[in-house]
């Protein structure tokens, strides 16, 4: 099978598994499906695709606009262009921006599930957690 430039968009098979392998929109509905409970957010279906701004984002809760993340390497890269656009998107819904990243290449003894936000917010949350 002849690897295509863009790197891994397909799903590599195991030839000693039974089931076929989902696609990478169904791995993606399952992922933010399941990640509703870690972040305690509503998913937004088709986020990417709709124009009504306050739909942005592919999860939301009262504070956060979250946008998901999925690899099944131990690594993953994210980019300015992806960081503009959640900051715009959380900004537009006076919302604070997350990225939800799923690392499912790493160790089994490491957690698969991380998220990142930017340090002024972390800075805001410890202070009001401090204060309380």
């Amino acid at each position: 099978m002849k690897k295509s430039s863009l790197g891994g968009k397909r799903p590599r098979p195991n030839v000693f598994d039974v089931t076929p392998p989902k696609c990478n929109k169904s791995r993606s509905v399952d992922h933010e499906e399941r990640l509703q409970g870690v972040l305690r957010s509503k998913s937004t279906p088709n986020s990417g695709a709709l124009p009504n701004i306050s739909f942005k984002g592919d999860l939301q809760d009262e504070l956060f606009v979250w946008q998901a993340k999925l690899t099944d390497k131990n690594y993953f890269k994210i980019t300015e262009e992806v960081l503009v656009e959640l900051k715009r998107q959380a900004s537009l819904n006076s919302k604070w921006a997350g990225v939800a990243l799923t690392l499912e290449g790493l160790a089994d003894h490491m957690e698969k599930d991380w998220v990142m936000i930017p340090s002024s917010v972390f800075a805001e949350l410890i202070d009001k957690y401090r204060n309380n």
